[in-house]
């Protein structure tokens, strides 16, 4: 492999596995402690992590994806129909806990530092261990609900566009209006990756495939007028994208890329 081939890959993934870790967070600490009426969470937190494990296939990211496989084999118990107790905020600390460390291993890989397997059996695998004598391992029957999952709920995917999609959009929006354009295009990046990352959490494949291509589109610009440019037009494409899938109207997304591909180009 190239090697700018590789750090490209590299950059991408650490963006991706940060925004992953990111939803995980924001789930996790708004989860409700009744088992039974977050099962939609729980789908959308095992379909997280799965994602992050497929994505770290390179050697250097293959710690954090086993990190994921066991903190997978939790929310797999907890999902499971066995399981009728409640999250008490002894397990949802080890469970945050268990987070922070995939996020420690994270910051360790993008710092290049060398990750110590005894620091790791000494700090870090206890709080796993710990989490398999509270709830035990996954059943095979709770194995084969994550290999075959069900399709993201209307209400999950209808808060995510609401908030996250929203917080990033307008984020980029006051970028664009308000501040330094010289930041413009590597934000704008940013956010196409982040926004393509939930799409395919969200198993949206229509949305992921819009994001990509906007952000294919923002990697080409080479002028400051074509960045500006391509930002407008992603942001107009976004907001339709956004429009449809709050009105439930999702299934018109196809004509959004169409349509997209079209005007770039005229106008980028």
């Amino acid at each position: 492999m190239l090697p700018e081939t590789e750090r490209e890959i590299r950059i991408e993934f650490l963006e991706t596995a940060t925004e992953y870790l990111n939803n995980l967070e924001n789930i996790l600490l708004g989860i409700n402690t009744d088992i039974s009426a977050i099962p939609d969470k729980l789908n959308v937190i095992l379909r997280i992590l799965h994602s992050l494990q497929d994505s770290a296939g390179m050697p250097e990211f293959r710690m954090l994806g086993d990190l994921a496989y066991r903190l997978e084999d939790a929310f797999q118990v907890l999902k499971g129909r066995k399981y009728q107790q409640k999250i008490d905020p002894d397990l949802h600390n080890l469970l945050l806990s268990t987070l922070d460390w995939l996020r420690h291993i994270l910051e360790l890989i993008a710092a290049k530092s060398l990750i110590d397997e005894h620091w790791l059996a000494t700090f870090c695998y206890p709080l796993f261990e710990e989490l398999y004598k509270v709830l035990g391992k996954p059943d095979p029957e709770d194995i084969a609900s994550i290999v075959t999952p069900k399709k993201t709920p209307q209400n999950i995917i209808h808060l995510v566009f609401k908030t996250e999609v929203e917080k990033s959009l307008q984020s980029l929006d006051n970028l664009l209006f308000n501040y330094d354009r010289s930041l413009l295009q590597k934000v704008a990046i940013a956010t196409a990756t982040e926004l393509a990352g939930l799409g395919e959490m969200l198993d949206m494949p229509v949305f992921t495939q819009i994001c990509q291509s906007i952000r294919q589109q923002l990697i080409l610009a080479s002028s400051e007028q074509s960045v500006i440019n391509a930002t407008h037009l992603a942001l107009e494409v976004w907001r339709r994208s956004q429009l449809l899938i709050l009105t439930q109207r999702s299934g018109e997304l196809p004509s959004v890329i169409h349509q997209y591909l079209h005007l770039t180009k005229i106008r980028v």
